[in-house]
């Protein structure tokens, strides 16, 4: 299963690329959006574009 990221938490939450070492910050990482056409994006490494996980949009209800 994906590892699961969250947008209030995201842009500061430290990352490891299991694939070539790549250590940073969400907010440095690589997102990809589908142009909103699914409900989630996808969060890549900018070194070597393995995929590291989700980022799952923040519930409306939850603020």
């Amino acid at each position: 299963m994906a590892t699961e990221f969250h947008e209030n938490s995201f842009d500061d939450q430290s990352i490891t690329c299991s694939k070539c070492n790549w250590m940073g910050k969400g907010s440095e990482a690589i997102v990809i959006d589908f142009y909103g056409v699914v409900p989630d994006k996808e969060v890549h490494c900018p070194k070597c574009d393995k995929r590291l996980g989700v980022l799952k949009k923040r519930n409306p209800a939850s603020g």
